[in-house]
């Protein structure tokens, strides 16, 4: 009896390690637990190609994936065959990190590169998705569409849109989220509560290749943010068309910055400065006096003549002596 007791007992504990082992490996193969910043954490499902955004163990995002074009094709990461996981350090403008990619494949498919910069000092981090094949020729690239939550679903909630330039007298805008409310900001986005000033900021850093877009739907049942290059409005871009196509072997979409911040001027100061430091100026530093102008639409519209514009650089010049003490001003 003591034998077959000692058998049973071996053989529930080989069955039990056998369990936790496949669990382990389950684990490791189809989830990944992506650290960012000082609290901050994403949980990424490899097989559904989903993931869930924390800070300080707050749910931010949830169900976000990455979706592109090639050509008018729309290709769904949660569509492809295999997965694969890696990352490698980097070290750049913004300290030491990690850039992880998630690597999808699927025959007849460009392959999908979802990658993902953290670093251990920033308490937001950055997202791209590029496709890699022959011939690809695409005009939408998102990185990140996904669900998000409202501060304590508080009613005081607003989407941030801003212009993408000031013609026509367009201007910023702070939408009230409410149920059926649809905002595209240009370059970057900021859902915020009025009230306690917690704000999700979301933008793009990089602007030479890509017009990118940061989407927000507010619903009863659920709020939506894309954030993806390839924008394009007659309205806010001046664009009468679609977004012009980028072709080639690889095509990588604009760098999105990521945060959720205890306050929106912080978040979008941050989001300012990362801009800085991943476009860093290309052109020398102007030492001399500052340069100014004049609006002549403002007043004189149509009715330019040599004499109206010598009596506006009178004005100036008698009236406007003040500006020349201004530090760096030349008029």
């Amino acid at each position: 009896m003591v034998f077959f007791k000692l058998c049973r007992e071996a053989l529930f504990l080989f069955v039990s390690l056998v369990f936790v082992s496949r669990l382990d490996s389950f684990a490791a193969t189809d989830r990944v637990d992506i650290l960012y910043g000082k609290n901050g954490m994403i949980k990424y499902d490899l097989n559904s190609g989903k993931m869930d955004i924390y800070l300080n163990g707050k749910l931010i995002f949830y169900n976000g994936y990455a979706q592109a074009k090639n050509n008018d094709e729309l290709l769904y990461v949660q569509n492809y065959k295999t997965h694969n996981y890696s990352k490698k350090t980097l070290s750049d403008l913004f300290g030491k990190g990690i850039k992880h990619t998630i690597e999808y494949r699927s025959p007849g498919l460009p392959i999908i590169k979802h990658c993902i910069y953290t670093y251990p000092a920033k308490d937001y981090f950055f997202i791209e998705i590029t496709l890699e094949g022959k011939n690809l020729k695409s005009n939408y690239l998102a990185p990140l569409i996904a669900g998000f939550k409202n501060d304590e679903n508080d009613l005081n909630n607003r989407s941030l849109f801003v212009p993408f330039d000031n013609d026509a007298w367009i201007r910023y805008d702070a939408k009230e989220c409410n149920d059926g409310m649809e905002n595209t900001s240009s370059e970057v986005g900021a859902v915020y509560n009025e009230n306690s000033g917690n704000a999700i900021v979301a933008g793009s850093v990089e602007h030479m290749v890509w017009k990118s877009g940061v989407a927000t739907k507010a619903s009863y049942t659920g709020n939506k943010l894309e954030a993806f290059s390839g924008y394009s409005d007659k309205d806010v871009t001046r664009d009468q068309r679609f977004h012009g196509f980028i072709e080639g072997d690889v095509i990588r979409s604009a760098k999105f910055f990521v945060g959720y911040f205890d306050d929106w001027r912080t978040g979008l100061e941050e989001y300012g400065k990362a801009n800085r430091k991943a476009e860093v100026p290309y052109i020398f530093n102007w030492n001399k006096a500052t340069p100014i102008g004049w609006n002549s639409w403002g007043a004189l519209q149509t009715n330019i003549t040599y004499s109206n514009a010598t009596r506006v650089v009178d004005f100036f010049a008698d009236s406007l002596s003040g500006f020349r003490k201004w530090k760096g001003c030349l008029c």
